[in-house]
């Protein structure tokens, strides 16, 4: 039931943001946002599970409930700017607020082994390609998990395409790593968000709880060679996005060891819980990690 509520809802807003003028498209994402919050308990309840889980106290029903609106809100905001891109029906001048660290990204750059991005699931996280062109990273693919809705899941790919969002599917890139490393040998930008569940991996450290962890970045980097660099691209108050980037990891000197790529990986999950815990009202926390 619930996801035919979420599948009617899509469906209804992209026939609708076709017709509707940017400022009214806002206004109907704060209806839904709140709408949804109000009907989709079972990712209220997830989104409280996971506050226990970062910050180990109970959040009280309205924090839920505000947290879930505003993670809707988020969603549907990236949803109109994306389709800005792809319709080309609404002009916009940046959809960069500020850019801390980016001496740190061209200095990954100039290696020349091209880059790989650690981010997660939190604020502008479906923006990130659109915002590495902006900065100039035109080459920018990122790792995307398909949904089980064969329908909305065309809609999406149609839409990416439009706004020349480049991906790889999950499913196909675990199987065609060589993928991965050729677009990284072409000095491309690839996007890993890494907070999400995964049925396989060893069991790391996650929140002070064992989360099974994709060894893939880890592995990644050490063949190729390509940086680490820890980008986030967080929700200004003026609906653009303040990018976020972290000091690079290098992995030049790194052997292919399990104990090496364990250690790399705690490292990443280290950073990640570092920033959602800054920022946890903008992380989209709908997964069950504790399974």
């Amino acid at each position: 039931m619930i996801d035919l509520i979420v599948n009617c809802l899509f469906s209804s807003f992209i026939c609708i943001a076709k017709y509707l003028p940017y400022k009214m498209l806002q206004i109907l994402i704060k209806v839904l946002s709140i709408t949804l919050a109000f009907l989709l308990k079972k990712y209220r309840n997830i989104a409280a599970t996971n506050y226990n889980l970062v910050f180990g106290s109970e959040p009280s029903f309205l924090y839920s409930f505000i947290h879930t609106k505003v993670i809707f809100q988020i969603l549907g905001k990236q949803a109109i700017n994306i389709l800005a891109v792809a319709k080309k029906k609404y002009r916009y001048n940046s959809f960069i607020n500020n850019v801390e660290n980016i001496s740190t990204l061209i200095e990954a750059k100039n290696k020349g082994k091209g880059i790989i991005i650690l981010s997660a699931h939190i604020g502008n996280f479906a923006m990130l390609n659109l915002l590495m062109a902006e900065m100039g990273y035109t080459n920018s693919a990122m790792i995307m998990r398909g949904i089980k809705n064969k329908v909305i899941e065309a809609n999406l790919n149609n839409i990416r395409n439009h706004a020349n969002i480049r991906f790889f599917n999950e499913s196909n890139s675990k199987k065609n790593a060589w993928l991965l490393a050729k677009h990284l040998k072409k000095k491309g930008v690839l996007i890993m968000l890494t907070d999400q569940r995964h049925l396989k991996g060893p069991p790391l450290d996650f929140f002070g709880r064992k989360k099974k962890s994709p060894l893939g970045l880890a592995k990644l980097s050490i063949l190729t060679g390509a940086p680490i660099v820890p980008l986030f691209a967080l929700c200004a108050k003026n609906g653009k996005s303040d990018v976020i980037i972290k000091r690079p990891i290098y992995t030049d000197d790194v052997k292919m060891t399990d104990e090496n790529v364990f250690a790399l990986t705690m490292q990443t999950n280290q950073i990640l819980e570092e920033v959602i815990r800054e920022h946890f009202q903008q992380w989209f926390c709908f997964h069950r990690w504790w399974r």
